[in-house]
């Protein structure tokens, strides 16, 4: 021990120099540790405040609904959709067979949408289940969704719709809504019939009693 001190005491100036070195090396780690616990912390805090858009296809009463919300606790900026097959609402036809019935664009599918604030979910009516089924007939539909967050930090996630796993699911009348105008129309008319049936009964009917007491 006594010779370790002897040589630290005669070279006092090299042992300085390290000594500081590692004091150095030792401060810069600590400052790359903290450092990264730091962004860590950011990461985690723009994660848990950041939008969140979803795109989804619901059914709801035998019609397919498209819907966007933002489920994130900050607002969405620019949001674009990319979708394959590209969906469009389906404008029911009194002649038209289901594969040319006129489509109308839904204007947040073809446009994209400026601002969404949080929780806020924009829906709009693609049509009758029956008409989607014909006029879609994978029933899975690809793409993806892109939006900035308020300091413009760009979010990017691919987008799966598969509604073939609700098709068995899903409880379908035999008669969609056309079938039914079609057969209210039918007992309207079926009841004109008749009202015009019974008034010439009644005006024939009181000529004849008219008759007989002459």
């Amino acid at each position: 021990m006594k010779v370790f001190i002897d040589w630290c005491n005669a070279n006092q100036g090299f042992v300085m120099a390290i000594l500081t070195f590692v004091y150095v090396v030792a401060t810069i780690c600590l400052v790359l540790l903290v450092r990264g616990q730091l962004n860590h912390a950011v990461e985690l805090e723009q994660g848990r405040t950041r939008p969140f858009v979803i795109f989804d296809l619901v059914t709801e009463h035998h019609f397919v609904f498209a819907t966007l919300t933002n489920t994130g606790q900050t607002p969405a900026r620019d949001v674009r959709l990319s979708i394959s097959p590209q969906i469009k609402a389906i404008i029911v036809g009194q002649n038209a067979a289901p594969s040319e019935e006129p489509l109308k664009e839904i204007a947040f599918l073809e446009r994209g949408v400026a601002m969404m604030p949080p929780g806020r979910t924009i829906k709009a009516l693609v049509g009758h289940w029956s008409h989607f089924r014909n006029r879609y007939s994978d029933l899975r539909f690809e793409g993806s969704i892109s939006y900035n967050d308020q300091v413009l930090i760009s979010y990017s996630e691919p987008v799966v719709v598969d509604l073939a796993a609700e098709e068995g699911l899903l409880f379908l009348a035999r008669k969609d809504i056309d079938d039914v105008a079609r057969n209210v129309e039918k007992i309207s008319k079926t009841l004109e019939s008749i009202e015009r049936l019974l008034k010439r009964q009644s005006e024939g009917g009181g000529s004849t009693s008219d008759a007989a007491n002459d």
